[in-house]
């Protein structure tokens, strides 16, 4: 069948590709933001800890530096030590290259799964 010059069975194939396209990058960017996820909610657990113990004299919104170094003190270094933020300063692209250091960190840990060891295998 033609309609208007144009074969429709080529557009119903033209459709089912782009419905595949647009699923598998669907589920790409599900995946990747569930990877992301797992780290910030670590991240986030570590930091209001430190905001209870280390750093509770400090108010985060102003001196982020002593809950960022608690959290995660190699990314710390890695990004601000250099030039630690001043009191209120805010620096996008630092903050982006921490975050991005802290989820790595965070995939880089050993689940707790991983840590657990069989009693057999323990000498005696």
């Amino acid at each position: 069948r033609v309609h208007g010059g144009v074969d429709s069975g080529h557009n119903d194939i033209m459709r089912v590709v782009l419905l595949f396209v647009f699923c598998t990058l669907l589920v790409v960017c599900s995946a990747a933001k569930g990877v992301n996820a797992k780290a910030d909610r670590a991240w986030r657990e570590r930091k209001i800890e430190c905001e209870r113990t280390k750093c509770r004299s400090f108010d985060y919104d102003i001196n982020p530096s002593c809950t960022d170094e608690c959290a995660s003190p190699n990314c710390y270094k890695n990004v601000y030590a250099a030039q630690p933020l001043e009191d209120g300063e805010v620096d996008t692209l630092r903050r982006r290259d921490y975050t991005a250091c802290v989820r790595n960190e965070e995939r880089k840990r050993p689940k707790q799964s991983d840590i657990a060891v069989d009693v057999e295998d323990l000498p005696s």
